[in-house]
């Protein structure tokens, strides 16, 4: 059995505090949510930059980790997931690319697109299994099976870990059930 090393349903306003904003605003809305009674408004400041919304703690990211999100979007395409160097430098990413499909690629290096077009106005599960060691990353999406790509050079520590927002492609995005773990989680 895994253990959770860190898990956050974003339920009221002390949720936030584990996380670090940049050019996004923030905060738990009622109206919206997948799993209990809110999830958290991600809404794009600028869109000329990325926002980020970076988990700061207070587990740190093992060179083995599994994360999982729940996450529905206002519109169009957007990142999800970012885990990589404070940088972003071979940064792993997890979104739905201009094609309304879901990708995941390392920054630089490596794009696999899969064949689920999420339904924008529903809910979507998005998992990540990162190994540094074998050099490998799946991803799996509303459980579908997992979609993979071999670490091109792999930085560690993975020390940045953020739900985020792509520039110019999505205004708001909510997030529900974020969860960090030794072993796959599963959706609910």
């Amino acid at each position: 059995m895994g253990t959770f090393l860190y898990c956050n349903s974003f339920e009221v306003a002390a949720d936030l505090a584990t996380f670090a904003l940049s050019n996004v605003n923030a905060r738990i809305d009622t109206s919206v949510a997948r799993v209990g009674v809110a999830s958290v408004r991600l809404d794009l400041q600028d869109t000329t930059h990325n926002g980020d919304f970076t988990y700061k703690g207070p587990a740190p990211i093992p060179d083995h980790v599994f994360v999982r999100v729940l996450t529905h979007f206002a519109q169009g395409a957007g990142n999800v997931l970012y885990l990589g160097r404070t940088d972003y430098t071979d940064a792993v990413q997890v979104y739905v690319g201009q094609d309304h499909r879901w990708h995941l690629g390392q920054y630089g290096h490596n794009d696999v697109g899969s064949s689920v077009a999420p339904d924008l106005s529903a809910w979507h599960c998005a998992e990540l299994e990162l190994d540094v060691t074998a050099k490998v990353v799946n991803a799996w999406f509303d459980g579908s099976p997992p979609i993979s790509i071999t670490l091109v050079d792999p930085k560690v520590p993975f020390a940045r870990l953020a739900l985020g927002e792509s520039a110019a492609k999505l205004t708001t995005v909510w997030f529900d059930e974020f969860a960090i773990a030794t072993q796959r989680i599963g959706c609910p």
